[in-house]
């Protein structure tokens, strides 16, 4: 079997089967669907029941967090890759044919991906009909250095990976459990450690974006997402090849972007704290921008300027 598409599920019956036809509808028919349902108290599972298709499984575990819903997925997976797909979003129907396409072209990878749409809720049922149909898929980007490539924008989502099961075997726990910020992108950066990236950036997954938000957004900017300490580790512990420097740069990126999401939330002192984490970046032009910024700006202006870094951030 080529893949295993795992769906996390908790408390989404309104928009599981949507998601689930969007696989059922992919042009490429070589997968199975594992819905791991993380201990719903909807009806969600009569839902997914009532899809009636041999390729779907469906498996019910006690309330444990959506990282460990994925890596239970992971261990029951019969696939060569894996894929991931949240369970209030869709995959375009070439999707996994760009998939196997980037697989079939790069064989020595172990990691594709392919771009997203970002839908916001409210406009989900008029956006999502006019999902315009994609190419050939034939022109992948080769990432050879995520941290680089992810300061330009954020290139891709959960749902649109896939991940050969044997990198994952080595990976092992895939994701982080008891973290809910960065999860995701603490097992990207490490399978990215192992393998280049064949990434096709055409819009294959549709995001139900609820509250939009980048980085510094995934959690109270003072509680750092344990990634990022672990990512700066095994960067200064290794060879300072390029990605190494790419990754400890990286950190210090986002460190100066928490600072300036607290100091926008009024703390002034939080934000310089975060400075002084991220001081190795003091030779860099937006450190000390940031720096004057925490000790001379108004909350209310700061505020301001920090929501529309975001807003374009959001449409790069």
């Amino acid at each position: 079997m080529r893949f295993s598409i795992v769906v996390p599920l908790y408390n989404k019956q309104s928009f599981i089967a949507e998601t689930l036809r969007s696989v059922l509808e992919q042009t490429f028919a070589d997968f199975e669907v594992i819905v791991v349902d993380d201990g719903s108290t909807d009806a969600g599972a009569a839902v997914v029941s009532a899809m009636d298709d041999t390729r779907i499984r469906y498996v019910r575990q006690d309330n444990a967090g959506v990282s460990v819903a994925r890596n239970e997925g992971i261990r029951l997976a019969l696939g060569e890759w894996v894929a991931f797909l949240d369970a209030d979003d869709r995959l375009h129907p070439n999707y996994l044919a760009s998939q196997d396409r980037a697989i079939r072209r790069h064989p020595d990878s172990s990691f594709v991906a392919t771009g997203y749409r970002t839908v916001p809720a409210e406009e989900w049922d008029a956006r999502i009909q006019d999902w315009p149909p994609t190419g050939s898929g034939e022109d992948f980007e080769l990432i050879d250095d995520l941290p680089t490539r992810w300061m330009k924008s954020s290139t891709f989502m959960t749902s649109c990976v896939a991940i050969r099961r044997s990198l994952l075997d080595d990976l092992t726990p895939c994701f982080a459990v008891g973290e809910s910020a960065g999860e995701d992108l603490d097992l990207f950066f490490r399978a990215a450690e192992r393998s280049v990236i064949v990434f096709n950036p055409a819009p294959l997954h549709a995001y139900r974006a609820v509250n939009a938000g980048g980085l510094s957004a995934m959690a109270r900017p003072q509680d750092e997402p344990p990634f990022l300490s672990r990512l700066e580790n095994r960067a200064r512990s290794g060879s300072a090849n390029q990605a190494a420097r790419s990754a400890i740069r990286f950190v210090q990126e986002i460190r100066i972007s928490n600072a300036r999401a607290l100091l926008a939330a009024g703390g002034r002192l939080e934000a310089l704290r975060m400075l002084w984490r991220s001081r190795s970046a003091a030779t860099r032009h937006r450190w000390w921008t940031t720096a004057a910024m925490s000790i001379l700006l108004p909350a209310a202006l700061a505020d301001s300027l920090h929501q529309r870094r975001l807003q374009r951030k959001q449409h790069r």
